[in-house]
C-alpha cells in the first residue's frame, strides 16, 4: 500500500541522516518519546517528554559533555510573557512560591513589579527571571548539557506522573527524562566513575550544585522517525509534527517532474 511505501521510504531516509559511528551514544526519537542508550551489550531505553507542536523539540547531533545536579533555571522570555506574567497578576505570591527571583542587569535582586516582568519579557533590558534549584523547579534534580544552537538540553521534572500519559509532546522543545539518576549511572560507568555515583545522587536528593564534566562526552542524537523494526515488526508512531507529508512530498517532487 502507499502509506507502507511511505513508511518505508521514512525509515530510510531518517536513517541515512542518522550518523550513529561513535559508542557509546544516546538515541531520542520524537515520535516515539523514547530515549535509547546503546553501548556495546548494553541497550537501555527510558521514556521522554519531547516539544509541544508548537514548540518542537529540533533534530539534531552533539555530544553531552557534563551534567548539573540542582540546576537553577533562566526562564526564557517567551515562558516570562505567556505563563509568568499572567499568573503573577492573578496570584502575587506566584512568583514566590516557586522560587523565582527577578535581577537586573547588575544582578541584583528587584521586586517583580509587572513593569519590571516586562522588562524581562521583551528584552530591552537585560533583567532575567532565574528559578532557583529545588522541589518546584523546572529541571527537576539534574540537567545534561550539550552544544546546540537552538539552547534546548535534557533535564529531569518535577512532574514524574507525565511519564504515565501516552501522549507526552508536552515541553517547550527541551526533553525530560525518566529516571535520570540511571542515565548518570550509566555514563559514570562508561567514564569509570561508578565512585561519584552516590556523591551525584546524594546532591540530587538534597539540591546540591555539584558539576561532572565527562572524560568520554556521549553522542547524542535527536531524530524523528515514526516507524521502526523492532522483534521483526514494524512499529508506526504518531506523526506528532506532521513532518512526513513534507519529507514525502520532497522526496517524490523530482519522480513527478521528470
Amino acid at each position: 500500500s502507499m502509506s507502507q511505501v511511505k513508511q518505508r521510504v521514512d525509515i530510510l531516509e531518517r536513517w541515512r541522516w542518522i550518523n550513529e559511528n561513535s559508542e557509546p551514544y544516546v538515541l531520542i526519537n520524537i515520535p516515539s518519546y523514547t530515549l535509547t542508550y546503546f553501548n556495546k551489550n548494553t541497550i537501555e531505553e527510558f521514556k521522554v517528554i519531547v516539544g509541544k507542536p508548537s514548540t518542537k523539540t529540533p533534530v539534531l547531533t552533539s555530544k553531552i559533555k557534563f551534567f548539573t545536579t540542582a540546576p537553577v533555571w533562566v526562564v526564557p522570555k517567551s515562558i516570562i510573557k505567556n505563563e509568568i506574567i499572567p499568573k503573577t497578576i492573578n496570584i502575587r505570591a506566584y512568583f514566590y512560591n516557586h522560587h523565582y527571583l527577578l535581577y537586573d542587569n547588575k544582578r541584583r535582586i528587584i521586586y517583580p513589579s509587572i513593569v519590571n516582568l516586562k522588562k524581562a519579557a521583551d528584552g530591552s533590558s537585560n533583567y532575567a527571571v532565574i528559578q532557583s534549584p529545588g522541589n518546584s523547579n523546572a529541571l527537576g534534580q539534574i540537567k545534561f548539557s550539550f552544544d546546540n544552537s537552538f539552547s534546548v538540553y535534557l533535564h529531569d521534572t518535577p512532574n514524574r506522573e507525565l511519564f504515565d500519559l501516552s501522549y507526552r509532546a508536552l515541553s517547550h522543545g527541551c526533553i525530560r527524562v525518566e529516571h535520570p539518576e540511571k542515565l548518570v549511572e550509566l555514563f559514570l560507568m562508561n567514564d569509570s566513575k561508578n565512585n561519584v555515583l552516590p556523591e551525584v545522587l546524594s546532591a540530587m536528593n538534597q539540591y546540591k550544585r555539584k558539576v561532572v564534566y565527562l572524560s568520554n562526552p556521549i553522542a547524542i542524537i535527536v531524530t524523528y522517525l515514526t516507524a521502526e523494526v523492532k522483534n521483526g515488526n514494524l512499529i508506526s508512531y504518531q506523526d506528532i509534527y506532521h513532518k512526513d507529508d513534507s519529507l514525502i512530498n520532497s522526496l517524490l517532487k523530482p519522480i513527478e517532474n521528470e
